[in-house]
């Protein structure tokens, strides 16, 4: 159900992209000092409900200065359970490869909307304890997705500071909230 609501929202958004571009050429500080922006922070998943460890890194295109490309890599902290004989837990490891499209700069706050390719590796493994025999069972699914999302920043003297909310389209459908600091670079 949710493919349906998102992957129509997501293509609409790609076709209004070009007649956007004039507005966000308005009100975006083109003349901006970084190129590069680096950093990371904590993200939480509705559907593995947990936390994690996100690092991220996105590029400005010189070509036009309100997108970015980059990617991240999230780490969602192991989720465990025990049960009477044993026991058993599971990992979520995302690579996301993403654009960022700044439409909006007033002062120190930013915009942008963000979209791009999710592959995703989901571990689960349990150990048992069967009558004093120990063995364990491990199994690794990967899936490779979308991501759609927006996200703002507000500019401090060292950095950005960075709130984000994406939507991950694959078999591992999930909502990801995260929120951290970049810091920008001049190269």
């Amino acid at each position: 159900m949710a493919k349906l609501i998102f992957l129509p929202a997501f293509f609409a958004g790609i076709c209004l992209l070009p007649f956007t571009s004039a507005f966000a050429q308005q009100i975006t500080d083109p003349a901006s000092p970084y190129t590069l922006k680096a950093g990371g922070g904590l993200v939480y998943g509705t559907e593995i409900e947990n936390a994690g460890l996100q690092l991220n890194g996105y590029y400005r295109l010189p070509a036009n200065e309100q997108i970015f490309v980059g990617g991240d890599l999230t780490y969602f902290f192991p989720d465990s359970e025990s049960f009477p004989g044993g026991s058993s837990s599971q990992r979520l490891l995302a690579i996301n490869i993403n654009g960022q499209y700044h439409f909006y700069q007033e002062n120190e706050i930013g915009a942008y909307g963000m979209g791009g390719l999710n592959y995703a590796m989901l571990r689960f493994s349990s150990e048992f304890d069967d009558i004093g025999d120990e063995f364990d069972v491990s199994e690794t699914e990967s899936e490779i997705g979308l991501n759609i999302g927006a996200g703002v920043e507000y500019e401090l003297d060292f950095g950005l500071i960075y709130g984000e909310i994406k939507f991950v389209i694959s078999d591992f459908d999930q909502l990801v909230i995260g929120a951290g600091v970049r810091l920008p670079f001049d190269m």
